[in-house]
Order: C-alpha cells, then sequence, then structure tokens
C-alpha cells in the first residue's frame, strides 16, 4: 500500500475539507452580504419611516394652514358680498339721485324760463301801462289829449285822489273847497 497514493475514500454525503472550507467561505461572503444588504434595508426603512414621519407632520402642518387660508377666504367672500350689495344698494341710490337731480334741474330750468317770460312780459307792461298813465297824466295838465285813440286822461276827473293821501277824507274835501289847510290830526290839538 505505499506505492498507492493515498486517497481517502469520500463517502457519499461526505464534504472534503477545501470543499467544506470553500462552503464556509462563500456561506460567509453570502451571509455578509445578506447581512450588509439587511442592514442597508433597515436603513432604508428608518429613513423611510423617518421621511414619512416628516412628510406627515408636514401634511397635517399643511392642512392646518389650508384650513386657515380656507377660512380667511371664506371671510373674505363673506365680505366681498357684503361690500358689493352694498356697493349695489349705493349705485342704484347713486342712479335714482342722479335720476331726481335730473328731473329737478329740468324743472328748474322750465320755472327759469317761465320767470323769464313772465318777467319780460311784466316789464313790457309795466312800461306800456306807465306809459300809458303818463301819457293820460300830461295829457290832464295840457287838459286835451294827442293820441289818435282820444284816450280819457286818467285824472281829467279832479282832484286826484292820489295826490291827496290815497282817498278824499273830510280833509281832502274841506282842502278842495278851500276851507282849511290843516288836517284832522292838527285841529284835534
Amino acid at each position: 500500500m505505499a506505492g498507492r497514493p493515498s486517497t481517502t475514500v469520500v463517502e457519499k454525503g461526505a464534504i472534503s475539507n477545501d470543499d467544506a472550507l470553500k462552503a464556509v467561505n462563500k456561506s460567509s461572503k453570502e451571509m455578509d452580504n445578506i447581512v450588509r444588504k439587511v442592514a442597508h434595508l433597515e436603513h432604508c426603512q428608518t429613513s423611510l419611516a423617518k421621511r414619512k414621519q416628516e412628510a406627515l407632520g408636514l401634511l397635517v402642518s399643511l392642512e392646518e394652514r389650508f384650513e386657515q387660508k380656507e377660512k380667511e377666504l371664506e371671510d373674505c367672500r363673506s365680505g366681498y358680498e357684503k361690500i358689493s350689495a352694498s356697493l349695489q344698494e349705493k349705485t342704484k341710490k347713486r342712479d335714482d339721485l342722479r335720476e331726481s337731480v335730473k328731473s329737478c334741474n329740468e324743472q328748474m330750468k322750465s320755472v327759469a324760463q317761465n320767470t323769464i317770460r313772465t318777467c319780460r312780459s311784466a316789464a313790457y307792461n309795466v312800461k306800456e301801462l306807465s306809459g300809458n298813465y303818463h301819457s293820460a297824466e300830461r295829457a290832464a295838465e295840457r287838459g286835451y289829449s294827442c293820441s289818435k285813440e282820444g284816450i280819457t286822461p286818467m285824472s281829467a276827473r279832479t282832484p286826484r285822489s292820489h295826490d291827496l293821501g290815497g282817498t278824499l277824507g273830510s280833509a281832502g274835501a274841506a282842502a278842495l273847497k278851500g276851507e282849511s289847510s290843516r288836517s284832522p290830526l292838527q285841529s284835534a290839538r
């Protein structure tokens, strides 16, 4: 038996030392890879959990801000609606007042035109009547009329009542008769 190389008989299912060592090394490397991958996965999981918590916190704060902004928007809308209603009411009042002022201006214009017309007519009538009156007075003083219509002087009746203080009273009648030039007040004294 000396001339033969030593061979160990490997039973079925038995592994040699080299193969076992290789298998252990390989298992060790695979175990390291698995541990490294598990560590990486744990790190990723904790990182994702942390990011999830941050995202949830951000979501909660954003929802609170959203609710706050929603409330502010609702307040703005209600204020806008109130102001809009007030503006429409004031615009309607303004339009009504504008129409009233326009109507009053037209009425005032009509009144002014009527007043001007009446004033002109009255001025003409005053001028005409005073001219006729003065013509009649002059004709009465002269004793004749130069008018072709033959106007009888108003003061042709003697005496003229306006020269004696309005109406002829007892003092006026006495003065006409030439009796006394004293007034009734003077004779009472």
